[in-house]
């Protein structure tokens, strides 16, 4: 499968909303205006299968000691072939100097990309 990792474009932005509205979550199309503010402010990468919108993850830094991964989604159809690594992989090469932080339900995905339990989060420190 090709998959293909780029910083997100206005093109990207329905398949973003769309994607996180089948989802459930609501803020993104509830909150369009919010929206461009957060793509703006933050660190925010799309995940393509050939043509095919397969997810995104969003992030924010102070660049020298933590990245707080805030979103990642890979579309259903997708799920389990790699590609929510490949987005964690990638937002972590953009702070290579940080851990990362997150808050999550899916604590066996992030167990697998080698985040550790810190209370109710997850962190994964540099090595």
């Amino acid at each position: 499968m090709d998959i293909k990792i780029k910083k997100i474009e206005e093109c990207d932005y329905e398949n973003v909303i769309s994607a996180s509205a089948e989802e459930g979550w609501t803020t993104y199309s509830s909150r369009r205006g919010d929206f461009y503010g957060a793509v703006k402010n933050s660190a925010f990468i799309v995940a393509y299968a050939g043509d095919e919108f397969a997810g995104y993850a969003r992030a924010i830094s102070d660049g020298f000691i933590t990245t707080f991964l805030c979103e990642l989604l890979v579309v259903k159809k997708f799920r389990n072939v790699g590609i929510g690594g490949m987005l964690v992989m990638h937002i972590h090469a953009m702070f290579p100097k940080t851990r990362v932080d997150l808050i999550s339900e899916a604590d066996g995905f992030y167990i697998k990309q080698n985040f550790r339990a810190i209370g109710t989060g997850f962190r994964k420190s540099v090595r």
